[in-house]
């Protein structure tokens, strides 16, 4: 298998296929004009009844604004639907900064611990983003002009 166009970073990769066993993950430096590659062996599982143990960790939200988009280490990883709902199930084990980040609304981030085959869940206060207020420029000319502003619905201007 080929990924082309991948950052350059390191990385570690892991393989699995149901009636195999795992192999160990393999670590991987990705870096300019070089090609990388990585060969797994893989070996028949020799009790196939058993159920694969999951490997990863997973992220749940809910309650969460639309629209709002998730990043596990400055990676998307999805956007919060209309129900204010997301799942995500391909996190890796081990420490990770969550970011909810959303137009008009300040960013919130979270540092977690992700265990494999456990989910973080954030409840709809933990996924609450406060709304950035709004800015009003106003240039008028004659520069004494007398100018009045109310908020529609509110009062009436004085």
């Amino acid at each position: 298998m080929r990924l082309p166009n991948l950052e350059l970073k390191d990385y570690v990769v892991q393989v699995s296929k149901s009636g195999f066993q795992d192999p160990p993950q393999q670590k991987i430096r990705i870096r300019k004009g070089e090609q990388a590659r990585l060969v797994f062996n893989l070996q028949p599982n020799p009790q196939p009844d058993l159920q694969p143990q999951p490997r990863l960790a997973s992220l749940t939200i809910q309650g969460g604004a639309p629209e709002t988009t998730v990043l596990v280490d400055q990676t998307l990883v999805g956007t919060i639907q209309p129900d204010g709902a997301l799942s995500v199930s391909t996190v890796s084990p081990g420490d990770h900064t969550i970011e909810l980040r959303k137009e008009r609304f300040k960013s919130r981030q979270f540092k977690e611990r992700f265990v494999m085959g456990s989910a973080i869940s954030l409840t709809a206060a933990e996924a609450a983003l406060e709304a950035v207020p709004g800015e009003l420029k106003i240039t008028f000319a004659p520069a004494d002009a007398t100018v009045a502003i109310a908020k529609l619905g509110c009062c009436q201007p004085s």
